[in-house]
């Protein structure tokens, strides 16, 4: 699917708290609410804390607001999904 960029404060792999962090993540089938996407390989996940962060499209040169992050897909930040609202 297509690639965005995901952006949060959440837990890095030392478990830290605070420091702005991004990844890219391929776009599964999108709902009429929500979208579910996994991060690409060797790209870091959504972890706890980066809910609220912005999820972004880059296409032509432009940047644009496409969802916000929701959910991740299991408890120890493993998980290669994450769950998005969209507006």
């Amino acid at each position: 699917g297509e690639v965005v960029e995901v952006f949060g404060f959440g837990r890095d792999h030392e478990n830290f708290i605070g420091t702005l962090m991004s990844g890219l993540m391929a776009v599964d089938p999108i709902h009429p609410r929500y979208f579910f996407a996994t991060r690409e390989p060797g790209a870091p996940g959504l972890c706890f804390g980066d809910s609220g962060g912005p999820v972004i499209r880059h296409r032509d040169g432009a940047a644009a607001l496409v969802g916000i992050n929701w959910t991740i897909g299991d408890s120890d930040c493993a998980a290669n999904g994450a769950m998005f609202f969209l507006d």
